[in-house]
């Protein structure tokens, strides 16, 4: 289960169908934390999702987990709200492969313009990426930026421009590296 604090909101994901005992919400809730009044998303994420990451960044809440739908609309296990609204925004990296916590794991760049992703997937929003995808985060189509690696990444850490990687693999970007770059 999560649970992440942003704006005097608690957003909560987890096994659960219902929240204080009478709003039904399958696998996510926010709630005021003044009030503890629960908000009127209702993501609708059918029976059997799962949600594995909460990142805030620039107003919106970039979630990745397992579900193919959010709010009715196709999203294939990503999409962000903005926090404000509540309204869910364009960005659709259509994901073929599920997140589970705790990965799925989400870093910025700096400069603002872009996600990288790692996971086991081969593609984002239909373009072959394998194991790490660099997203735009507006549009959630890959960058330009192509990673090579013969595996999936499972975590990563983000230092300044500096990116280290960690998962199944045994090279990254040409060079023997085992499961560590």
């Amino acid at each position: 289960d999560l649970v992440v604090y942003n704006q005097n909101k608690v957003y909560l994901a987890g096994s659960f169908t219902q929240i204080n005992g009478a709003t039904n919400r399958n696998y996510f809730a926010i709630v005021d934390n003044n009030t503890g009044t629960v908000g009127n998303e209702n993501l609708s994420l059918a029976n059997g999702s799962t949600i594995a990451s909460l990142s805030f960044h620039e107003g919106k809440l970039y979630v990745l987990g397992y579900f193919s739908t959010v709010f009715g609309r196709e999203r294939m296990n990503a999409f962000s709200i903005d926090t404000l609204t509540g309204n869910i925004s364009d960005w659709n990296p259509r994901f073929p492969a599920p997140f589970t916590y705790p990965n799925g794991k989400i870093a910025f760049s700096t400069d603002n313009t872009r996600v990288l992703v790692p996971g086991a997937f081969s593609s984002v929003n239909v373009v072959n990426r394998n194991g790490l995808g660099s997203i735009d985060l507006v549009t959630g189509k890959p960058t330009d930026w192509i990673p090579t690696v013969n595996g999936s990444f499972t975590t990563f850490h983000q230092k300044g421009d500096i990116l280290y990687g960690g998962g199944n693999f045994t090279t990254a970007f040409g060079q023997n590296r085992v499961r560590f770059f």
